[in-house]
């Protein structure tokens, strides 16, 4: 038998160390004295005690070390695996973090600009978690077909309209510009025949770093700069009741890429 000092000599533990563990049942004494409270341990509990010891050094939890003295190497590589995938998130979300600032310090341009009258045609998406590129592409491509098959032409690229339908539904018009306003009804129930009237927009214009790209998931740099610009802006108080922003993407590479985000500010 040994006492505390001698035990935490042979495995590496401190006294208090020792104590903690006697608290939590993860490592008992063999006998503690009635009288003084000394603790004595056994000769064959140094093995448990140095296994427990190199475990918590290793990152290893009290409870699982508390139950894997008994398979230490199969802990200690299941341990091991659980943090390099916790250091390769990290690393990707270092990685995200740093991709989204340079985003934002890419220099966003701001000008009121006035805009004719646009007839469009549209197809309406309620913005969920399911709402893909992929599916924005596929209503694109049908809106495009539907005009093709009647002869008519977009007069410019597609934008993509997100209006705040109620507190808590948002709805994106995926729309192309026609050359003029289609009868209504025209290309089915699902299809919204529309016209921008004369207005004033407030258009922020935006293009990544050569070899930049904005993390999927995050605000758009373009929209942020373009809210920056509406605090400041007379009509401010006026862009609650517009309701609509106005993305519009082009270029064919990431070369040549802009998005352009505008808002009815008159």
């Amino acid at each position: 038998m040994m006492n505390i000092g001698e035990f935490a000599a042979l495995t590496g533990l401190s006294v208090k160390a020792l104590h903690h563990y006697h608290e939590r049942g993860v490592l008992s004494p063999d006998s503690v004295d009635p009288v003084t409270g000394y603790r004595k341990f056994a000769e064959d509990q140094v093995r448990r005690g140095i296994v427990l010891g190199t475990l918590r050094d290793a990152g290893v939890s009290v409870p699982e070390a508390a139950v894997a003295t008994a398979s230490p190497q199969r802990a200690l590589r299941d341990h091991r695996a659980r943090v390099l995938a916790e250091r390769d998130a990290e690393d990707r979300a270092f990685e995200r973090a740093q991709s989204l600032l340079r985003s934002l310090d890419q220099p966003v341009d701001v000008t009121e600009v006035a805009k004719p009258a646009q007839p469009y045609v549209a197809t309406v998406l309620t913005a969920d978690h399911d709402t893909s590129d992929e599916l924005v592409e596929q209503a694109m491509a049908d809106l495009w077909q539907l005009l093709a098959a009647d002869g008519v032409q977009p007069t410019g690229p597609l934008w993509i309209s997100m209006r705040i339908h109620d507190r808590e539904t948002i709805q994106l018009a995926c729309c192309l510009p026609t050359p003029r306003r289609l009868p209504p009804g025209w290309g089915g129930e699902s299809v919204e025949v529309g016209e921008l009237p004369a207005r004033t927009e407030l258009c922020a214009d935006w293009s990544p770093a050569p070899g930049e790209d904005v993390p999927d998931g995050v605000t758009h740099p373009a929209l942020v700069g373009l809210l920056d610009a509406v605090a400041t802006h007379p009509s401010a108080e006026g862009f609650a009741d517009s309701r609509e922003l106005r993305q519009t993407a082009t270029g064919t590479s990431p070369e040549d890429w802009r998005v352009e985000i505008a808002v009815t500010v008159g």
